[in-house]
């Protein structure tokens, strides 16, 4: 029950924020140096949901990279581990995501990626629950695994069924 309740919490959040920027979706400069501050510092939770949807909004790849491992290694964030994927994947791709685009990483960069995920999947992550079952359905840079992605989906429905 706890967990869903955090879930769902962590939703709300995403859906306040989004719903509660202005048209322009803009910050100040100082405005954004607090938001990072209050992460580097604090491991502020709105303050890295704010600005990642601020740089997501603005189509600034790449900008919410250090403050998603900020959050998870040093304020033990349980969450943004998804957002390590996309922003890499962004990097390397001119901005376009694809979980698919994983296999056309260089090796270095692609198993970043599967760490930072793998420790997310170990949290019961939802995304990472989610990327999973894609990356061993696929076989992205994994050996083809049809029945971890069928337990993966099977647990990914299951959570999905318990947040409605």
């Amino acid at each position: 029950m706890k967990i869903i309740l955090k879930n769902l919490s962590f939703v709300i959040i995403i859906f306040t924020i989004i719903n509660c920027k202005e048209s322009d979706h803009s910050l100040s400069q100082k405005e954004i140096s607090y938001l990072r501050n209050d992460i580097i510092k604090n491991g502020n939770e709105y303050s890295y949901i704010k600005l990642s949807s601020y740089n997501d909004n603005m189509k600034f790849y790449g900008e919410t990279l250090p403050y998603s491992l900020i959050m998870i290694n040093t304020h033990g964030y349980k969450r943004g581990y998804d957002k390590i994927a996309e922003e890499v994947i962004r990097i390397n791709n001119n901005g376009q995501y694809d979980i698919r685009y994983l296999k056309k990483l260089n090796p270095g960069d692609r198993d970043f990626i599967l760490y930072y995920l793998k420790l997310g999947l170990n949290e019961g992550d939802i995304e990472c629950i989610f990327l999973f079952e894609n990356i061993y359905r696929e076989g992205l840079s994994v050996d083809k695994d049809i029945k971890k992605a069928d337990s993966l989906k099977n647990i990914y429905t299951r959570r999905m069924k318990n947040l409605k």
